[in-house]
């Protein structure tokens, strides 16, 4: 086993962060499936080997911050994010003894391929295998296979007609150094965060915040209003430095979150994925990131339509300016 000094290197050099998400909805609400007097939660985060670091609440959700990302549960649903070498589809059994298989009306799996997939415990096609054992599906790619995409698994084994409302994903890649220096040593720069427009209390007014600088990088963060959740993750290792935005807040201004989201992370590149119920989806087509356009070039666009009715964008960007791209992303 290598010193501490070299495993420290190490997680400064690489990490995976690039998450794996579950998205599981129950046919009704379920009573007491947010209580966690016998440490339901406990054990279905440390399945998939990752630990509960803190949690905040309102009165219609819980949000639990982890060791590798986020856990959000409503009375009705279940949203989980992990990241490195965690096992997320493990946690599924644990989440199934608690709903009941007979409630469950569709579930979503999401990963972004990896960076070091050697170094995964599993492919996506040995998750899909695994999947199929708990609930027939079907699964796609959004993205071309040379470039970032993501894949999905989707399967409604239930009825439910609960509209999850609108999903605004960012997933960042190659930050700006000067970002990349923000989150490797683990200070009171949170404060510095505060001042990011969307982090704002006069924007967000009433959102609930809870975050946690990790050692010897990362930082993790999640915000929560009403039914409403916004969570970012940064992993900064400078071989693999990445950050992901997610919101299924409504916001009377999309474009204009994305634009303060991207001069924030100034990343070299970075895929958009905007999932809503609308008919027809008319965000991503009248998208502009407006002064961001001199920097960025849309490299690709697909679209996936879910069983429930909802459809998904998913976008990818890159810098149009090659390399040191970073100093022409305005301020936010």
């Amino acid at each position: 086993m290598p010193g501490k000094e070299t495993w420290v290197q190490n997680t400064i050099d690489r990490y995976e962060g690039h998450e794996k998400k579950i998205d599981l909805m129950l046919s009704a609400p379920l009573n007491g499936l947010r209580d966690n007097h016998d440490g339901r939660w406990e054990r279905v985060v440390e399945a998939s080997l990752a630990k509960i670091i803190s949690k905040i609440s309102t009165r219609h959700l819980d949000a639990y911050l982890l060791s590798e990302s986020s856990l959000f549960v409503w009375d009705d649903r279940i949203v989980m994010m992990t990241c490195g070498q965690t096992r997320l589809i493990d946690a599924i059994p644990e989440m199934i003894r608690i709903t009941g298989h007979d409630r469950i009306a569709r579930l979503l799996y999401e990963r972004k391929h990896p960076v070091y997939p050697r170094e995964q415990p599993a492919s996506f096609e040995e998750e899909v295998t695994k999947l199929e054992t708990y609930f027939p599906g079907r699964y796609d790619r959004l993205g071309p296979k040379g470039e970032d995409h993501i894949h999905l698994f989707q399967s409604s084994p239930g009825a439910g007609n609960e509209d999850r409302g609108s999903l605004l994903q960012l997933l960042m890649y190659d930050l700006a150094p000067s970002v990349i220096e923000l989150f490797i040593t683990p200070s009171e720069k949170i404060s510095e965060l505060k001042t990011i427009p969307w982090c704002a209390e006069e924007i967000l007014p009433g959102v609930i915040w809870d975050s946690h600088f990790f050692s010897p990088a990362g930082f993790s963060m999640n915000g929560i209003s009403g039914d409403t959740y916004l969570t970012i993750h940064v992993t900064p290792q400078k071989n693999s430095s990445y950050s992901s935005f997610e919101t299924n807040m409504i916001f009377s201004d999309f474009p204009a979150v994305v634009r303060n989201v991207i001069s924030l992370f100034k990343p070299g590149r970075f895929s958009l994925g905007f999932t809503s119920k609308t008919t027809p989806l008319t965000f991503p087509e009248s998208f502009s990131l407006a002064d961001l356009n001199r920097v960025y070039h849309e490299s690709h666009r697909s679209r996936q339509r879910f069983d429930d009715g909802c459809e998904m964008i998913f976008l990818n960007y890159s810098c149009s300016r090659g390399s040191g791209c970073h100093k022409y992303v305005p301020i936010g």
